[in-house]
């Protein structure tokens, strides 16, 4: 569920990270089978739920993912243009 604003600041305190930050790192559940991926809101069949996925060198670059990896679609990191990871190599 979508923790609201006051514990979105208070958890991105916590991180070291802005809100834009904490926007681009999390996933939250606004309503059943709906969740809200950098601002934008997105059925939940058209994200992968069951794993997290990542960018290895943005994973190495910054030391934290990033919610849009999630998006079904994406394949590719779009920063680096390398294919996402869904497992440990």
């Amino acid at each position: 569920n979508d923790p609201g604003p006051d514990m979105k600041d208070r958890l991105a305190a916590l991180l070291g990270l802005s809100r834009e930050e904490l926007a681009l790192a999390a996933c939250w559940a606004t309503e059943p089978r709906q969740c809200t991926v950098l601002g934008h809101s997105i059925g939940a069949e058209h994200l992968i739920l069951e794993r997290r996925r990542a960018c290895p060198m943005c994973i190495r670059e910054t030391g934290h993912d990033r919610a849009i990896w999630q998006i079904g679609c994406l394949t590719h990191c779009p920063e680096h243009g390398i294919p996402l990871l869904g497992a440990c190599p």
